[in-house]
């Protein structure tokens, strides 16, 4: 037997029998409860159950508002709503709620398993998340229920080939939802605004300007705001306000405008900022968020204006390196044609450097006589010449001669002479040009 006032213990609960249900293993524990996996004795059938913590059993309050959860989720009918099966209260005191089992994951364990990528959740991805929650709150909204504790922990993750991407979105823990005047399901309505120790029920980094102010007539407009913070956490990563205590983050929704996102489709930055809007009145309805998550995801590019551009000077760069990669690879490989008799020598016919010694030539070897020079046997430069050094203290075979240079625009053909070789080597400096005629 449990004890009232007694913390639950996974201990305490394994292997306890609930109809006929046995209680196998812990799945989760949140601040009022713990959720457990159960599997049916004979036909093997697996749920999940939920046990409100014994403190909290014994506030009639809370009794009705965890009875108020079960009757509530059976009534919306939704299928991005978590199924309950039954409810009840053991022997002891303590209350349970048995629903189905979701096997997946939390958004909010998504969400870590990102941070420890150093990376953010895919735009297409979160915005076709967004839409099924829009979706589902759509059908919660118009059975007149505001949930009021909207936030990635109550999101939960699970394979469904039937939509699309092959992954649904379930809203759970309708603990603390209001349901509003006029509603059909008014008979399972619950008190008013709840608090406990001086605070106000919810979790302050998802609560609306409005429900942090402790107004008692939230209407969906709150709900539309814990969704636009879900939303902003999931494009950049962290939630739009975060303070060292839950008074400094109530303060800063009713006070203080969230930072833009940045990198981000202009579309949806200028969605996540309108539903964050302060005042109620100001924020899109749910029609007019799936409107504009419609039109996001049907275009074709979704890649925001500030990637696009990045992505493209890369591309631009990238093809300037490899043009250059090549021209400077094609002038290095590009060898000098061998000249001939009265054909240019160099691209610059005007000024064209050769050795002193023009036996490195083949040209200069043995050419055949020339109209130029009359049948000398000489070699024929075309317009100027310049004279290069030779190297220093170097003696090369052959006939050395030197040539001169005419200027650019003269009438005279440059003529190579050869000259008869010294003896003794002859030092660069003191070289001598002669005059060509």
């Amino acid at each position: 037997m449990l004890q009232q006032g007694k913390v639950l213990e996974e201990a305490d609960l394994i292997g306890r029998q609930v109809g006929n249900y046995r209680i196998k293993r812990l799945l989760g524990r949140g601040g009022m409860g713990a959720v457990y996996e159960m599997v049916h004795e004979s036909i093997g059938q697996r749920s999940a159950i939920k046990i409100l913590f014994s403190k909290y059993a014994q506030d009639p309050e809370f009794v009705e508002r965890f009875f108020a959860e079960a009757k509530v989720v059976n009534r919306i009918e939704h299928p991005g709503v978590a199924k309950t099966l039954d409810h009840g209260q053991f022997p002891d005191g303590n209350l349970y709620i048995i629903m189905e089992l979701l096997l997946g994951e939390s958004l909010r364990a998504r969400l870590e398993t990102l941070a420890k990528k150093h990376t953010r959740y895919d735009l297409a991805a979160a915005a076709a998340l967004m839409l099924q929650l829009v979706d589902t709150l759509q059908e919660v909204h118009g059975k007149g229920v505001i949930h009021r504790d909207l936030k990635p922990e109550n999101i939960f993750l699970v394979q469904d080939s039937a939509v699309s991407g092959g992954e649904r979105a379930k809203i759970l823990d309708f603990g603390i939802a209001k349901i509003q005047d006029g509603s059909a399901l008014k008979d399972v309505d619950s008190p008013g605004p709840l608090t406990t120790v001086g605070k106000i029920l919810g979790t302050p980094t998802y609560m609306s300007p409005e429900q942090c102010e402790g107004r008692v007539a939230l209407t969906s407009a709150s709900d539309i705001y814990a969704l636009g913070v879900i939303f902003y956490e999931m494009l950049s990563g962290k939630p739009p306000f975060g303070g060292v205590s839950e008074n400094a983050v109530m303060a800063l929704h009713m006070l203080r405008e969230p930072v833009p996102l940045s990198q981000i489709p202009r579309s949806l930055n200028s969605l996540v900022q309108a539903m964050l809007a302060k005042q109620p009145s100001q924020r899109p309805t749910l029609p007019q968020i799936r409107s504009i998550l419609q039109s996001y995801l049907a275009r074709p590019d979704s890649t925001p204006w500030a990637s696009r551009w990045l992505v493209m000077v890369m591309i631009g760069m990238c093809s300037l390196g490899i043009l250059a990669l090549f021209w400077t690879t094609g002038r290095r490989n590009i060898a000098p044609a061998p000249t001939t008799p009265g054909s240019d020598l160099a691209a610059r016919p005007d000024l064209l450097t050769l050795p002193h010694d023009l036996a490195a030539v083949p040209s200069a070897q043995l050419s055949p006589p020339s109209s130029s020079d009359g049948g000398a046997g000489n070699t024929v430069i075309p317009r100027a010449v310049a004279v290069s050094p030779a190297p220093m203290g170097a003696e090369r075979s052959g006939v050395p001669s030197t040539v001169g240079t005419i200027p650019k625009g003269s009438r005279k053909q440059p003529v190579v002479r050869p000259i008869k070789a010294s003896e003794q080597p002859v030092e660069p400096e003191k070289l001598q040009v002669p005059i060509v005629e």
